[in-house]
């Protein structure tokens, strides 16, 4: 194989750790972006179930008005226990939402560092295979 050999072989590992590492930051970064995404279509789901509740609210105390009932008492209490579950049932939305995005930007920095892992591998594999082509043709004498 010869001394052209032994350089080639050097490159191909280099070039193959770089293979490595490319695709272990691109998977990484998809992986961050997703939680982002994720992020932005609960805050957006939050937004739509507050609405959701305004309205709500607003009938209640339109059916409450219409019928003639004051805003006092158990029709005050009904209308407060509905705010209050609807603020929860956002709240524990967020809650989740935050955590499944944590875990997918702590999953994106495992991603990295078994890339970093595998580049390390790939790169330490070409250096023994450069070495021992060249040592077999008697380039480093």
């Amino acid at each position: 194989m010869g001394v052209t050999g032994t350089i080639i072989t050097g490159a191909a590992a280099a070039i193959g750790a770089g293979g490595v590492l490319y695709s272990a930051h691109q998977r990484k970064q998809a992986q961050r972006e997703q939680a982002s995404e994720l992020e932005d279509r609960l805050e957006y789901e939050a937004e739509r179930r507050e609405r959701e509740e305004e309205k709500l609210l607003s009938r209640q105390r339109a059916a409450y008005a219409a019928s003639g009932v004051r805003l006092e008492g158990t029709p005050l209490e009904v209308i407060k226990y509905t705010q209050e579950e609807a603020s929860r049932e956002r709240e524990e939305l967020l809650r989740r939402g935050q955590y499944t995005a944590d875990l997918m930007r702590e999953e994106a920095s495992d991603i990295w560092t078994t890339g970093m892992w595998n580049t390390t591998g790939t790169l330490l594999s070409g250096v023994s295979a450069t070495y021992r082509t060249g040592r077999e043709v008697d380039v480093f004498k």
